[in-house]
């Protein structure tokens, strides 16, 4: 696997760090004061510390000032959105329930959730975002390849003629199907 680094910039000039490797060791308490140092902090609503980021996955402290938003509010094609308070709250409105978050509490949102959420106070937070792979072309199954009623996919050649034989596994989970 390549080490993924990230580039210092004029706001983060030590900013240059490993974000993904084999095994990544991330020092939150260093992130912690490194990120309400800032200038982004003390000139803005929040700032952000991108702490680890591979294929499908993101992991971002953040620091929001009381009242800052976290957006969009849906997070389009993010498979999973997971807010973790380290200090602080933030408040979650979906259409069915509103969340309040303290220290210690998460909550995970699915894609396309549409959400609102704010800072009720000062907060650090530790975002993470999975993305799930776009659905690819279904693979062509061999026509020997039949479910077994079950959800098991299981290879067995069709009888011409006739159906094929029931295993005495396929009976006992007939006469006693698994709890739904």
């Amino acid at each position: 696997m390549e080490e993924k680094r990230n580039r210092s910039t004029y706001n983060r000039p030590a900013g240059d760090r490993t974000i993904d490797a084999e095994v990544l060791h991330i020092d939150l308490p260093k992130f912690r004061v490194q990120i309400k140092t800032e200038e982004a902090w003390l000139k803005s609503d929040r700032n952000a510390i991108t702490v680890f980021k591979t294929e499908g996955m993101t992991i971002t402290l953040l620091a929001l000032h009381q009242g800052a938003l976290l957006q969009p509010g849906s997070y389009e094609g993010t498979g999973l959105l997971t807010v973790q308070i380290l200090e602080g709250e933030m408040e979650f409105v979906t259409e069915a329930d509103v969340f309040r978050l303290t220290e210690g509490q998460l909550i995970n949102l699915h894609e396309h959730l549409p959400f609102r959420s704010s800072a009720t106070q000062e907060t650090l937070a530790l975002l993470t975002m999975v993305r799930f792979a776009e659905p690819g072309p279904v693979a062509e199954q061999p026509e020997s390849l039949q479910a077994d009623g079950f959800g098991n996919m299981i290879d067995r050649p069709p009888i011409s003629g006739s159906t094929p034989p029931l295993s005495e596994l396929d009976r006992t989970r007939m006469e006693n199907p698994p709890d739904a």
